[in-house]
C-alpha cells in the first residue's frame, strides 16, 4: 500500500519533516511541498506533473509485481529500494526551499534539540545507511538464489540480519565515514566507505561463524553483500552532487556568460566564489593553453583551446569576460587575441580582511558589487 501511495507518502513525510525542523506548523499552507521543489530544480510546472505521475507509475508498477509476481522477494526487494530512493531525493528537494522568518522562543528550543538529534548526530545519515545495508544483505542472498529464496535460507538471512546490520554501522563509525559531509562526499570518503565496508564484512563473516556455527550461509553471499554495501553507499554519497549537476543543466543560464582561464585544482574555488559573489553569472567553459587540457571537461564544461575554438565561444554564448585565479596568467598572447575580441580579463584573487560580526554580509555584498560592475551585462 505505501507503494502506491509513494508520491502522497513521500511529500508529508518530506513537509513534516522539514518544517519540524524549521519549527513550522505541520498543517499551515506553503510553497514548500515537492511540486514547488521540483519547479525549483529547473522543471515546468507541466514537466513537475509528469515526473510526479512517472514515479506514481513507477511505484504502482513495482506493487503490483510484488503482489502478482511469483517472485515476491524480488518485487518487496525492489519496492523497499525503490522507497529508500524516493526518500534520498525528497533529502535533496528539502534543501531547495528556505523558510525566511526565524523561530522564537520555545519553538526555538525544540527545533534546536530535534536538528541535534537528527542532524548534528548524524541520526538520519545513520538510518539511511541502516536501511541501504539491510537492502544489501538481502539483496545478496536474492541474487545468490535467483530470485526465489528458499525458505530456511530466507530464515537465516531474517535471523542474521540486525546483528550485520550492526556490525556494518560500528565498522563504519570506525572507519571514520560519519566524520565526512555527507552530501559532499569527496575521493576520500571514498576511501573510508569502502575501507568501512570491507571492515563490516570481515566483522560479520566472523560473527556469523563464531556465534552461529551451525548456520549455513554461502560465501558468494558474502562478497554479493560486500559489493552491494560499497554500491549503495558510495550511491547514495554521490547523489547530491549528481543532482546538483542536473541541477545546473536544467535551470536557465544567468544575464553574463563568463569563462575561467586555467582547469588547474584552483576552478572549483573560482566557481564557488563566481556563484557565491554574483549569482547571476553562468561559467560555460574554461580557457587552457595546455594541449592535453583542451577538449576534456572540467567540472562538466568543455576547456577550450586560445584559438578557433574560443572565438566560437565568445560568439555563440556572449561571453563577455575571462576569470583568471591567482595561480593563472594568461599569455601575452592570449590576452590579445581576448581585447581583440572585446571580451574583458579579470583576475579573482584572495585577501585577508579583518572582519567584525556584522561585516561578513557587508564585505560580500560589497565583493558581488565589485564583480557585477566589472562585469558586461548580456543583451
Amino acid at each position: 500500500p505505501m507503494l502506491v501511495l509513494l508520491v502522497p507518502v513521500v511529500d508529508t513525510t518530506l513537509v513534516t519533516v522539514v518544517r519540524t525542523l524549521h519549527d513550522r506548523r505541520v498543517t499551515m499552507g506553503g510553497r514548500d511541498h515537492v511540486t514547488h521543489r521540483l519547479v525549483a530544480m529547473g522543471f515546468s510546472e507541466a514537466g513537475a506533473a509528469v515526473f510526479l505521475y512517472a514515479c506514481g507509475a513507477a511505484a504502482l508498477g513495482t506493487a503490483w509485481a510484488a503482489a502478482h509476481a511469483g517472485q515476491a522477494e524480488v518485487g518487496m526487494w525492489l519496492g523497499a529500494c525503490l522507497l529508500c530512493a524516493a526518500l534520498l531525493f525528497a533529502g535533496y528537494l528539502s534543501t531547495l526551499y528556505r523558510y525566511e522568518d526565524a523561530p522564537r522562543g520555545e519553538a526555538l528550543r525544540r527545533g534546536a534539540i530535534f536538528r541535534e538529534l537528527l542532524l548534528a548526530r548524524r541520526g538520519l545519515e545513520i538510518a539511511l545507511d541502516a536501511a541501504l545495508f539491510a537492502l544489501a544483505l538481502y539483496g545478496a542472498f536474492i541474487i545468490y538464489y535467483e530470485g526465489s529464496v528458499p525458505g530456511p535460507a530466507a530464515a537465516v538471512a531474517q535471523t542474521v540480519l540486525l546483528p550485520a546490520v550492526a556490525l556494518k554501522l560500528l565498522a563504519f563509525h570506525y572507519s571514520r565515514v560519519y566524520r565526512g559531509v555527507w552530501h559532499r562526499a569527496e575521493l576520500a570518503d571514498v576511501h573510508r566507505v569502502v575501507r568501512g565496508a570491507v571492515l563490516a564484512e570481515l566483522l560479520v563473516v566472523a560473527a556469523m561463524f563464531l556465534l552461529s556455527r551451525a548456520t549455513h550461509i554461502p560465501r558468494s553471499v558474502f562478497v554479493l553483500d560486500l559489493l552491494l554495501t560499497c554500491s549503495v553507499a558510495l550511491a547514495a554519497r554521490a547523489s547530491f552532487r549528481s543532482l546538483d549537476r542536473v541541477r545546473t543543466r536544467m535551470v536557465p543560464p544567468a544575464r553574463t556568460p563568463v569563462l575561467v582561464y586555467g582547469a588547474a585544482s584552483e576552478s572549483d574555488l573560482l566557481l564557488q566564489a563566481l556563484h557565491r559573489l554574483a549569482g547571476d553569472v553562468q561559467v560555460v567553459g574554461f580557457v587552457h593553453e595546455d594541449e592535453a587540457m583542451q577538449g576534456r571537461l572540467v567540472a562538466g564544461l568543455p576547456v577550450l583551446a586560445p584559438g578557433s575554438q574560443l572565438e566560437e565561444r565568445v560568439a555563440g554564448a556572449g561571453v563577455g569576460a575571462v576569470v583568471c585565479g591567482s595561480d593563472a596568467v594568461p599569455s601575452a598572447a592570449v590576452l590579445a587575441r581576448l581585447e581583440a575580441l572585446g571580451v574583458r580579463v579579470l583576475r579573482l584573487e584572495a585577501a585577508f580582511v579583518p572582519l567584525g560580526p556584522e561585516a561578513v554580509a557587508d564585505e560580500r555584498r560589497a565583493a558581488g558589487a565589485q564583480l557585477r560592475a566589472w562585469l558586461p551585462r548580456a543583451s
